[in-house]
């Protein structure tokens, strides 16, 4: 499998932006920043409270360091787009580059499932779930752990791989 140039760009601009404050600090404001960013497009009704938090959270970096965190944001959509492009699978490149950056850590408890078990998994569940989906036209999913969503994108991997619009 290629190397995704755009995650490994993104973890670049994490190290490289996390000089100054710490790298978690700055992988952790970036996901807060893109996930209220994304929300504030799709539902409007906390708009004011979110766009709030992102304005504190922004507001702790200089006006030379602002746009890294939006190039960052521009890499990680590309970095998705690359995988499912390149690798015909939708990626969990943000729990990757948190391995990558070592920001997990086993004595607080995180235990990540790797992906092709998040995988197995979402062909087992899709398998059971097929007569619900031909009955109704569409499933629901939800995540079983706190993670980065990787259940979901091995559930997804598997409509993909049945060809089912996991998209709507």
């Amino acid at each position: 499998m290629k190397q995704n140039p755009h995650q490994t760009q993104l973890l670049k601009s994490i190290q490289n932006l996390g000089r100054t404050p710490s790298i978690w600090r700055v992988f952790s404001d970036f996901v807060e920043i893109t996930a209220l960013a994304i929300a504030n497009t799709v539902d409007k009704s906390q708009f004011e409270k979110r766009e709030k938090q992102y304005l504190e959270t922004i507001n702790k970096y200089n006006a030379d360091e602002r746009p890294q965190l939006a190039d960052m944001y521009e890499q990680l959509a590309h970095a998705l787009n690359y995988e499912l492009t390149t690798n015909n699978a939708p990626a969990d490149v943000l729990g990757k580059v948190f391995h990558e950056l070592e920001l997990h850590n086993h004595y607080s408890g995180q235990f990540f499932t790797p992906q092709h078990m998040c995988n197995m998994m979402g062909a087992m569940a899709l398998h059971d779930s097929i007569g619900e989906i031909e009955k109704r036209g569409f499933i629901g999913a939800l995540e079983p752990a706190c993670g980065s969503g990787a259940m979901i994108l091995g559930f997804a991997k598997a409509m993909l791989d049945a060809d089912l619009n996991y998209g709507s």
